[in-house]
């Protein structure tokens, strides 16, 4: 009976599992060096598994300040759009666009779905001599696994841990063992903005 119980448990675990990978700009050569020179990133993420199915997507982007978050926006909000958001098959894709503008200290967001747009805000960067930059949290991974039920952390836009030698490290920011909202307190990131992900 026990074991019984235990198998039942883990089904329904791996039912609720969905795979998501993602890759970075435009599949056009000339198309990337453009957005190079205009200082736009692109992420195009992909969401695999049946637990998607009837969901919606909501995408909210907090702001931290000495670690501290200190105001949130939705970018997409699904649950007030299910009806032409609720998705309807086991994969779901779309792109986050941000230019990042350092000199003048703004980046601005844009989200991408084969259907709808949504999310073009502009916020406000602070000064840093190594600058932000968008990063996501693969690390060396090109899959990783979620609970359909969780938050996902999609990306940051975030300025580098500096070490002792003076050198800046983005990477070793989001390739740590640690929560993104922890990452100011943690490596004593002043300021950083994170995008995440919740499947209703």
């Amino acid at each position: 009976m026990y074991l019984t119980v235990w198998c039942l448990g883990l089904g329904l675990s791996r039912a609720q599992q969905i795979k998501m990978t993602a890759d970075f700009g435009a599949q056009n050569k000339i198309i990337n060096q453009l957005l190079d020179f205009q200082n736009i990133a692109i992420e195009n993420f992909k969401f695999k598994g049946e637990a998607l199915k009837g969901k919606v997507p909501v995408i909210v982007l907090k702001e931290f300040e000495k670690g501290e978050p200190v105001k949130t926006d939705t970018l997409l909000n699904g649950f007030n759009n299910r009806e032409y958001m609720e998705i309807d098959s086991s994969v779901y894709t779309f792109r986050f666009f941000a230019e990042l503008d350092n000199e003048n200290r703004k980046f601005r967001t844009w989200i991408r779905h084969y259907s709808y747009g949504a999310g073009k805000r502009q916020y406000v960067l602070r000064k840093d001599r190594f600058g932000y930059a968008m990063k996501d949290f693969f690390g060396n991974k090109k899959e990783l696994t979620w609970d359909v039920s969780e938050p996902i952390p999609l990306l940051a836009m975030i300025t580098p841990h500096e070490q002792a030698n003076g050198w800046g490290s983005y990477c070793e920011v989001v390739q740590a063992d640690v929560k993104p909202e922890d990452l100011g307190r943690h490596f004593g990131i002043p300021h950083y903005y994170l995008i995440t992900l919740w499947f209703l």
